[in-house]
């Protein structure tokens, strides 16, 4: 049901994400509605578009759109100027423009504010900014609207004006293909259904670019792949665009090309076939594949007998290591990098304790972690130290609620000397990218994990990759116990093969 009234007060108002709590006067009745709204005003009269709900805060309106239109009456366009809506002006400045100007005081101020200058403590340069201002935020309101015409939330037109501002309308309306490759949450589907409606063809070159960057994208991200086969691409995306490549294999060929220029992605050759990578994956296995060279390296010649301390653990927890236990503790403390993988009950833990034992001891600073909030608490439970996740390590910034980096990276870089990553085999590219970015180049790296476990959530089977790598020291304590499936997930271990060996060379 519609709702018609006007905003009275503002309770609370996220600048972020635009989700606001306000008081609206509807036929004399005061309703607290909820929602978002790009730009809102006290005195603005709006239409929302939702339902009464009730909630511990009693019962409110919430809305999913909403269309703001203009105050007719004299109060009401006092109360709307003079509520900080433009910039420079505030309760009194209002007051004298709608006392000089009357009702015409909207269409002053948006086509020739320089007639503010009449007023007395106008000049004529704050004037030109007071229409600015104005012409700004009508503009945003515009958009919004013209948004919302395509059935798009708020909060998803936010997203779109933050990326594209005053060029939105324009590129939604020549090519609105492009919010798949700009704006986060707006799918294939959702910008074929604006590109109908604004009459673009089902065979454009844009929308046939869209609809590969798409399946890609969904191979990737949900998918767990860093890579496509360029043949299953446009297989994939043929079906999808229902297209047929007999008969529009030139614009498919056409739109490839200009992803390839425009380095959206990145192509080479496995095993004779050509795969096609979204730039972003080949930059993250690239970098993975520089900084394991770099740590394998970076340990000195000299290798450091710690039998003695591993006797004395075994006889303090009155326990035995089997030999190749024995070979990973050794290995870990020797190498610059390490993998220990093992099963469950294959005594991963117990080895972690006995490393990082020995390494307190020789005053190493370690930095335990795991992917998950749970493995770490586990990790912390079984090594009686501190664990954290690995966003923790690198602490997460966020300057916007969709947009954050972390502020540990190769130019500021951790204060540690040895990182021992569990549960290893749940770390995509781009979390192990940025870890390995944030080490100091003569950090050692620990990673322990299952390599039988099913891969991480996102793209990529790093730990499997890893040690299909070959130049990676790494003790299997799973052929001891028990051998479990392997995982059939398509990744690009050939990029970490060819960057270390070339880097080692």
């Amino acid at each position: 049901m519609a709702l018609i009234g006007i905003i009275d007060d503002i309770v609370y108002r996220n600048e972020e994400n635009g989700y606001t709590v306000a008081r609206l006067e509807h036929d004399e009745n005061i309703i607290t509605v909820v929602g978002k709204f790009i730009d809102i005003q006290i005195g603005s009269q709006v239409k929302l578009e939702g339902k009464f709900e009730k909630t511990k805060y009693g019962v409110q309106y919430a809305f999913e759109t909403y269309e703001i239109s203009v105050p007719t009456s004299i109060a009401g366009l006092e109360k709307y100027l003079g509520s900080g809506l433009i910039r420079g002006v505030g309760p009194i400045t209002a007051k004298k423009i709608v006392d000089h100007f009357g009702k015409d005081a909207l269409d002053v101020l948006e086509y020739t504010p320089q007639k503010l200058a009449e007023i007395s403590g106008i000049s004529p340069k704050k004037a030109t900014e007071i229409g600015f201002s104005f012409r700004e935020h009508h503009d945003v309101q515009n958009t919004i609207i013209f948004l919302q015409s395509f059935n798009i939330t708020t909060n998803m037109a936010m997203k779109i004006y933050n990326v594209y501002h005053e060029h939105t309308t324009d590129v939604v309306k020549n090519n609105p293909y492009k919010l798949v490759e700009d704006v986060d949450g707006i799918g294939f589907a959702t910008a074929d259904k604006i590109a109908q409606n604004a009459g673009i063809s089902r065979d454009s070159i844009f929308r046939i670019r869209a609809g590969l960057i798409y399946n890609l994208q969904t191979a990737c991200e949900k998918n767990g792949n860093t890579y496509l086969p360029k043949g299953m691409l446009f297989d994939l995306a043929s079906k999808a665009l229902e297209l047929s490549l007999d008969e529009y294999q030139k614009g498919f060929d056409e739109a490839f090309e200009t992803m390839c220029v425009d380095k959206t992605v990145v192509t080479t050759w496995v095993d004779g076939v050509e795969i096609v990578m979204l730039s972003k994956y080949y930059y993250y296995e690239n970098i993975i594949a520089q900084r394991l060279a770099w740590l394998a390296c970076s340990q000195k010649d000299e290798k450091i007998d710690v039998s003695n301390e591993i006797s004395n653990f075994e006889q303090r927890n009155n326990i035995k290591f089997h030999e190749e236990q024995r070979n990973a503790i050794v290995g870990a403390i020797n190498n610059g990098i390490y993998v220990i993988t093992g099963g469950p009950g294959t005594g991963k833990t117990t080895i972690i304790k006995c490393i990082l034992e020995i390494l307190l001891a020789q005053q190493k600073k370690v930095s335990l972690v795991a992917p998950t909030g749970r493995a770490s608490k586990r990790m912390s439970d079984s090594t009686g130290h501190e664990a954290k996740t690995i966003h923790r390590l690198l602490e997460v910034n966020t300057i916007q609620s969709d947009q954050s980096f972390f502020v540990h990276n190769e130019n500021n870089p951790l204060d540690t000397n040895v990182v021992i990553v569990d549960e290893v085999s749940m770390v995509d590219v781009a979390l192990m990218c940025s870890l390995l970015k944030a080490m100091p180049r003569d950090c050692k790296l620990l990673l322990v994990g299952d390599k039988d476990q099913l891969p991480s959530v996102g793209p990529g089977n790093v730990l499997a990759d890893i040690l299909n790598s070959n130049m990676v020291e790494y003790c299997s304590l799973t052929k001891i116990f028990r051998q479990e499936e392997k995982s059939l997930i398509i990744t690009n271990a050939h990029l970490i093969r060819q960057g270390c060996a070339g880097l080692k060379t």
